[in-house]
């Protein structure tokens, strides 16, 4: 009789299954910080800090609202439509295309009248799900009106739900 005991060797065969990276979220928070400046000079002198939220939609383009407070109590309001390429996997690249409302606390309420407060904005994002729910977006805009240009770089972190 042979009692001797050995290990199986390996079974070799398909690798272990790892799920898909999928974000199933809908809407998003995010809050921003970063930098502006003033075009054609490039010497990003202005702090921005703001948030956006991407409204509940299932596929692109979506409704994304926001606003952006600068220095010397100025700040934009800022509403859109964002189209999120590859919408469920954990690299989402976007486009943004939005109207914009620059706000100078020092016009009050005549500031919504000026034209030269009006301004379209678009820009491209970058994000990437760093822990689920949560993801890093750096965003770079673009915000012209008849008078100025201005493009506002920022690095969020954004959580959906």
């Amino acid at each position: 009789e042979n009692l001797n005991l050995s290990e199986a060797p390996p079974v070799k065969g398909q690798p272990a299954f790892t799920p898909p990276a999928y974000y199933p979220y809908r809407q998003q928070l995010t809050f921003r910080a970063g930098a502006s400046t003033d075009l054609p000079k490039i010497n990003f002198d202005d702090i921005v800090l703001g948030f956006q939220y991407l409204f509940p939609k299932f596929l692109s383009p979506k409704l994304e609202a926001g606003a952006d407070l600068h220095k010397d109590g100025r700040g934009h309001l800022h509403a859109g439509l964002r189209w999120i390429y590859n919408e469920r996997s954990y690299f989402r690249p976007s486009l943004k295309a939005a109207v914009d409302h620059f706000a100078d606390s020092a016009e009050g309420i005549a500031t919504l009248a000026h034209i030269d407060n009006w301004y379209v904005r678009g820009g491209a994002t970058l994000e990437q799900v760093v822990w689920n729910p949560y993801s890093l977006r750096l965003e770079t805009e673009l915000a012209i009106n008849l008078r100025h240009t201005e493009l506002i770089t920022t690095l969020g972190l954004s959580r959906g739900w």
